[in-house]
């Protein structure tokens, strides 16, 4: 399965960051585009929801290193992370974000209803980030 496939979801926009800036741009994300970002040139990003509300993928983004403002940031715990993941048998892969947190993405082998893909993501997060973290499919249709 391709890395376009994996990651579909909605046609009408993306977002992109060049590095400064985050832009919404109206369309569909381009092989150009894509390639760009395989290559870490360019930084894309998109809703997972497809046109019939449903999805192939869904993430968590823990930026709880970050959420004690009265300290400064602390150092995102990573193998930690991992050793819960591992422990609870959870199908996520991890990678570290912009912001020096965490991003745990769900890869599905169909689209399915986004609202059991949010919750079952939801019951996740719960046993593995100390904040709140962001889920995405963030808002349904």
């Amino acid at each position: 399965m391709s890395f376009k496939t994996y990651f579909s979801g909605n046609n009408d926009a993306y977002i992109l960051f060049n590095g400064s800036t985050y832009q919404t741009v109206k369309g569909e994300i381009n092989n150009d585009l894509l390639q760009q970002h395989l290559e870490g040139k360019i930084s894309l990003g998109r809703s997972p929801l497809d046109a019939n509300n449903n999805c192939r993928w869904g993430a968590i983004d823990d930026d709880s290193h970050k959420s004690d403002k009265s300290k400064p940031v602390q150092e995102y715990d990573y193998n930690k992370l991992l050793k819960k993941i591992n422990l609870l048998h959870l199908p996520l892969i991890v990678y570290k974000s912009k912001s020096g947190g965490a991003h745990m993405k769900l890869l599905l082998d169909k689209p399915y209803p986004a609202i059991k893909v949010r919750n079952f993501l939801k019951k996740m997060a719960y046993q593995l980030c100390e904040g709140t973290p962001e889920i995405f499919p963030s808002k349904m249709k």
